[in-house]
Protein backbone atom coordinates (compact mmCIF):
# COMPACT_ATOMS: atom_id res chain seq x y z
CA UNK A 1 0.00 0.00 0.00
CA UNK A 2 3.02 2.30 0.11
CA UNK A 3 2.18 3.61 -4.08
CA UNK A 4 -1.32 4.76 -2.61
CA UNK A 5 0.29 6.88 0.42
CA UNK A 6 2.30 8.25 -2.29
CA UNK A 7 -0.16 9.20 -4.44
CA UNK A 8 -3.02 10.38 -1.80
CA UNK A 9 -1.13 12.07 0.91
CA UNK A 10 -0.04 15.39 -0.92
CA UNK A 11 -3.51 16.08 -1.35
CA UNK A 12 -4.89 15.79 1.95
CA UNK A 13 -2.44 15.99 4.61
CA UNK A 14 -2.34 19.46 5.16
CA UNK A 15 -6.55 19.72 5.98
CA UNK A 16 -6.63 16.22 7.41
CA UNK A 17 -4.32 17.25 9.79
CA UNK A 18 -5.91 19.94 10.80
CA UNK A 19 -8.84 17.81 11.18
CA UNK A 20 -7.04 15.63 12.90
CA UNK A 21 -5.55 17.62 15.42
CA UNK A 22 -9.01 19.11 16.15
CA UNK A 23 -10.66 15.87 16.75
CA UNK A 24 -8.11 14.75 19.02
CA UNK A 25 -7.75 17.82 21.55
CA UNK A 26 -11.69 17.59 21.57
CA UNK A 27 -11.43 13.99 22.22
CA UNK A 28 -8.65 14.78 25.20
CA UNK A 29 -10.76 17.28 26.26
CA UNK A 30 -13.90 14.67 26.33
CA UNK A 31 -16.08 17.05 23.87
CA UNK A 32 -17.28 14.74 21.19
CA UNK A 33 -17.69 10.78 21.49
CA UNK A 34 -16.17 10.16 18.29
CA UNK A 35 -13.73 11.03 15.79
CA UNK A 36 -14.81 13.49 12.84
CA UNK A 37 -15.59 11.49 9.94
CA UNK A 38 -12.87 11.17 7.05
CA UNK A 39 -14.93 12.42 4.41
CA UNK A 40 -16.47 16.09 4.83
CA UNK A 41 -19.94 16.47 4.76
CA UNK A 42 -20.23 12.19 6.08
CA UNK A 43 -23.11 12.30 8.65
CA UNK A 44 -21.92 11.25 12.32
CA UNK A 45 -24.88 8.92 12.67
CA UNK A 46 -27.98 6.91 11.14
CA UNK A 47 -30.92 9.38 11.08
CA UNK A 48 -34.77 7.71 10.43
CA UNK A 49 -37.93 9.79 9.41
CA UNK A 50 -39.87 7.24 8.23
CA UNK A 51 -39.74 3.18 7.90
CA UNK A 52 -38.07 1.45 5.13
CA UNK A 53 -38.81 1.64 2.43
CA UNK A 54 -40.90 5.23 3.12
CA UNK A 55 -43.93 6.38 1.35
CA UNK A 56 -41.55 8.40 -1.56
CA UNK A 57 -39.59 4.96 -2.23
CA UNK A 58 -42.92 3.05 -2.48
CA UNK A 59 -44.27 5.75 -4.70
CA UNK A 60 -41.17 4.92 -7.00
CA UNK A 61 -41.74 0.72 -6.37
CA UNK A 62 -45.31 1.69 -7.99
CA UNK A 63 -43.94 2.97 -10.93
CA UNK A 64 -41.41 0.68 -11.56
CA UNK A 65 -43.07 -2.39 -10.87
CA UNK A 66 -45.52 -1.91 -13.94
CA UNK A 67 -42.53 -3.02 -16.47
CA UNK A 68 -40.11 -4.92 -13.78
CA UNK A 69 -39.96 -7.17 -10.90
CA UNK A 70 -39.35 -5.07 -8.09
CA UNK A 71 -39.53 -7.55 -5.51
CA UNK A 72 -35.48 -7.44 -4.41
CA UNK A 73 -35.59 -3.83 -4.25
CA UNK A 74 -35.30 -2.38 -0.48
CA UNK A 75 -35.70 1.61 -1.29
CA UNK A 76 -34.72 4.12 -3.91
CA UNK A 77 -30.86 5.96 -3.22
CA UNK A 78 -30.68 9.52 -3.00
CA UNK A 79 -27.29 9.56 -4.69
CA UNK A 80 -26.86 13.06 -4.29
CA UNK A 81 -27.45 13.29 -0.70
CA UNK A 82 -25.66 9.64 0.30
CA UNK A 83 -21.93 10.67 1.84
CA UNK A 84 -19.01 8.72 3.18
CA UNK A 85 -20.59 5.42 4.88
CA UNK A 86 -23.82 6.24 4.82
CA UNK A 87 -26.97 6.02 2.39
CA UNK A 88 -29.85 8.29 2.09
CA UNK A 89 -32.96 7.01 0.45
CA UNK A 90 -35.62 8.77 -1.20
CA UNK A 91 -38.05 9.58 2.03
CA UNK A 92 -34.51 11.23 3.68
CA UNK A 93 -33.67 8.01 5.69
CA UNK A 94 -29.91 8.47 6.42
CA UNK A 95 -28.88 4.81 6.93
CA UNK A 96 -25.16 3.10 7.73
CA UNK A 97 -24.32 1.38 4.57
CA UNK A 98 -23.17 -2.07 5.22
CA UNK A 99 -23.93 -3.29 1.31
CA UNK A 100 -22.47 -1.00 -0.14
CA UNK A 101 -23.92 -1.79 -3.98
CA UNK A 102 -22.75 -4.98 -3.72
CA UNK A 103 -19.05 -3.57 -2.55
CA UNK A 104 -18.87 -1.89 -5.36
CA UNK A 105 -18.32 1.78 -3.31
CA UNK A 106 -14.98 0.48 -0.93
CA UNK A 107 -14.33 3.82 0.02
CA UNK A 108 -17.72 5.42 0.14
CA UNK A 109 -20.20 7.68 -1.84
CA UNK A 110 -19.01 10.73 -3.64
CA UNK A 111 -15.41 10.58 -2.38
CA UNK A 112 -14.37 14.22 -3.08
CA UNK A 113 -10.85 12.52 -4.79
CA UNK A 114 -13.13 10.11 -7.09
CA UNK A 115 -15.01 13.25 -8.04
CA UNK A 116 -11.66 14.64 -8.85
CA UNK A 117 -10.36 12.20 -10.46
CA UNK A 118 -13.85 11.59 -12.84
CA UNK A 119 -13.78 14.93 -14.69
CA UNK A 120 -10.30 13.99 -16.38
CA UNK A 121 -10.58 13.02 -20.05
CA UNK A 122 -9.23 9.79 -19.28
CA UNK A 123 -11.77 8.61 -17.00
CA UNK A 124 -14.61 9.86 -19.49
CA UNK A 125 -12.29 7.99 -22.38
CA UNK A 126 -12.82 4.67 -20.94
CA UNK A 127 -15.98 5.02 -19.29
CA UNK A 128 -17.59 5.99 -22.35
CA UNK A 129 -15.75 2.64 -24.35
CA UNK A 130 -15.32 0.17 -21.58
CA UNK A 131 -12.75 -1.70 -23.27
CA UNK A 132 -12.94 -5.55 -23.57
CA UNK A 133 -9.41 -6.03 -21.68
CA UNK A 134 -9.26 -9.35 -21.85
CA UNK A 135 -9.58 -9.31 -26.31
CA UNK A 136 -9.05 -5.35 -26.73
CA UNK A 137 -7.67 -3.21 -24.31
CA UNK A 138 -6.61 0.17 -25.05
CA UNK A 139 -3.11 0.98 -25.88
CA UNK A 140 -2.51 3.21 -22.79
CA UNK A 141 -3.00 -0.22 -20.68
CA UNK A 142 0.43 -1.68 -20.29
CA UNK A 143 1.28 1.17 -18.90
CA UNK A 144 -1.34 1.91 -16.76
CA UNK A 145 -0.68 -1.40 -14.95
CA UNK A 146 2.66 -0.88 -14.62
CA UNK A 147 2.31 2.36 -12.71
CA UNK A 148 -0.83 1.01 -10.85
CA UNK A 149 -1.23 -2.67 -9.65
CA UNK A 150 2.36 -3.78 -10.26
CA UNK A 151 3.44 -1.13 -7.62
CA UNK A 152 1.52 -2.17 -4.92
CA UNK A 153 1.78 -6.26 -6.37
CA UNK A 154 3.06 -9.04 -3.38
CA UNK A 155 6.17 -9.78 -3.83
CA UNK A 156 6.76 -12.56 -6.41
CA UNK A 157 3.36 -11.99 -7.94
CA UNK A 158 3.83 -10.46 -11.62
CA UNK A 159 0.55 -11.68 -12.60
CA UNK A 160 -2.33 -9.16 -12.68
CA UNK A 161 -6.07 -9.67 -13.24
CA UNK A 162 -8.42 -7.14 -14.22
CA UNK A 163 -10.80 -8.52 -15.88
CA UNK A 164 -13.00 -10.49 -13.19
CA UNK A 165 -14.66 -7.15 -11.52
CA UNK A 166 -18.31 -8.54 -10.77
CA UNK A 167 -20.16 -11.51 -9.54
CA UNK A 168 -20.83 -13.27 -13.25
CA UNK A 169 -17.22 -12.90 -13.25
CA UNK A 170 -16.93 -14.87 -10.05
CA UNK A 171 -19.11 -17.44 -11.24
CA UNK A 172 -17.58 -17.61 -14.93
CA UNK A 173 -14.01 -18.42 -12.90
CA UNK A 174 -15.89 -21.35 -10.33
CA UNK A 175 -16.76 -23.29 -13.27
CA UNK A 176 -13.15 -23.07 -14.64
CA UNK A 177 -12.00 -24.45 -11.61
CA UNK A 178 -14.61 -26.77 -11.42
CA UNK A 179 -13.70 -28.02 -15.36
CA UNK A 180 -9.83 -27.97 -14.20
CA UNK A 181 -10.62 -29.88 -11.16
CA UNK A 182 -12.30 -32.32 -13.46
CA UNK A 183 -9.22 -32.83 -15.60
CA UNK A 184 -6.83 -33.67 -12.71
CA UNK A 185 -6.88 -37.52 -13.34
CA UNK A 186 -6.36 -36.85 -17.47
CA UNK A 187 -2.86 -34.91 -16.14
CA UNK A 188 -2.42 -37.90 -13.71
CA UNK A 189 -2.24 -40.59 -16.34
CA UNK A 190 -1.70 -44.10 -15.52
CA UNK A 191 -1.95 -42.59 -12.02
CA UNK A 192 -5.72 -42.06 -11.21
CA UNK A 193 -5.59 -40.60 -7.68
CA UNK A 194 -6.86 -36.61 -7.78
CA UNK A 195 -3.63 -34.73 -6.74
CA UNK A 196 -2.50 -31.94 -8.38
CA UNK A 197 0.70 -33.34 -7.49
CA UNK A 198 1.35 -35.13 -11.50
CA UNK A 199 0.50 -31.72 -13.23
CA UNK A 200 3.78 -31.10 -15.54
CA UNK A 201 5.06 -27.47 -14.83
CA UNK A 202 5.12 -27.44 -18.57
CA UNK A 203 1.15 -27.62 -18.59
CA UNK A 204 0.56 -25.04 -15.64
CA UNK A 205 2.69 -22.63 -18.07
CA UNK A 206 0.82 -23.39 -20.92
CA UNK A 207 -2.42 -22.87 -19.37
CA UNK A 208 -1.25 -19.19 -17.72
CA UNK A 209 -0.18 -18.54 -21.31
CA UNK A 210 -2.99 -19.98 -23.06
CA UNK A 211 -0.31 -21.91 -25.13
CA UNK A 212 -2.54 -24.83 -27.06
CA UNK A 213 -2.31 -28.09 -25.41
CA UNK A 214 -4.03 -31.87 -25.92
CA UNK A 215 -6.28 -31.31 -23.70
CA UNK A 216 -9.09 -34.03 -23.35
CA UNK A 217 -12.11 -33.06 -24.04
CA UNK A 218 -14.90 -32.27 -21.64
CA UNK A 219 -18.43 -34.33 -22.30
Amino acid sequence: MQSAVRIFTPRVSSAYFRLFATTTSAWRNKKIISPAPAIPGEPEAPTMKSSVPGPRSKELLNKLDKFQDTKPILFFTDMEKSMGNFVVDADGNTMLDMYCHIASLPIGYNHPMMEEASRSQQWHRHLLQRPALGSMPSSDFPAQLESTMQEIAPKGLAQVQMTCGCGSSANENAYKAVFMRYQVPCFCHHNHSYSTAHIHSIELVAAILQVPKNYHHVC
